[in-house]
């Protein structure tokens, strides 16, 4: 008749090895989610830092309007009175 060692350990070694095999799965998974997030992220960056340019030159190009938009209401003004 066969220990209960001898039927229990290779259950066990299966388990294990199976619990290997999905830690090293569940790892190499959680290394390819990583890398596609530090792709995501340069990304988002690389849009913040355009975005950011665009209404800087949105705001300066806005306050170049408003200038002229008062100097042509002065010069109507002006030309009115004369």
């Amino acid at each position: 008749m066969a220990e209960s060692v001898d039927i229990i350990m290779p259950i066990l070694q299966k388990i294990q090895a199976d619990a290997a095999d999905l830690r090293r799965d569940v790892s190499g998974g959680f290394s390819r989610i990583e890398l596609r997030l530090d792709r995501v992220e340069k990304r988002m960056e690389s849009i913040d830092n355009t975005l950011t340019y665009a209404l800087g030159l949105n705001a300066r190009t806005k306050t170049e309007i408003d200038g002229r938009k008062r100097r042509l209401d002065l010069m109507e003004a002006e030309h009115r009175d004369s």
